[in-house]
């Protein structure tokens, strides 16, 4: 295998750190507790509460596979790759679902497409990198 740039260990790095925030809003937000919610304003409780399953769902996959991929990166597998596409998928959907089927936009403002661009970037950044990395020789 090709000597690697310190330039991949620091982005797979934060690749890592990116996706490990990602796993503790998952867990956050799975565990919140009533008086937490209570403590939410108004608005964020709406939007909490109606979020469906499947878009709760898509989230877990995203954060979770996203921080598999920066593992198998860290370890220089090219299954990384696998791992990173399934990330940005999820996180398509998600951001389908904020964008275009919730009414996060009318009660938030434009903002609220903010997250889903920043996750969707990243998502596409991290699959490219892996891509670039497995081409290069960096990964098996």
């Amino acid at each position: 295998m090709n000597k690697l740039p310190m330039w991949f260990w620091v982005i797979a790095i934060l690749s890592l750190a990116w996706n490990l925030v990602g796993v503790y809003q998952y867990i956050s937000m799975r565990l919140i507790t009533p008086e937490a919610f209570a403590q939410m304003d108004e608005v964020m409780q709406q939007l909490h509460n109606a979020t469906p399953a499947w878009v709760t769902g898509a989230f877990a996959t995203a954060v979770f596979s996203g921080a598999l991929g920066s593992i198998l990166l860290l370890l220089r597998k090219s299954v990384a790759q696998l791992f990173f596409l399934i990330s940005l998928l999820a996180i398509l959907v998600q951001a389908s679902y904020i964008l275009f089927m919730s009414n996060s936009i009318e009660l938030l403002g434009s903002q609220a497409a903010a997250l889903p661009a920043v996750l969707s970037i990243v998502g596409i950044f991290l699959l490219w990198f892996s891509n670039f990395s497995k081409s290069r020789g960096w990964l098996s």
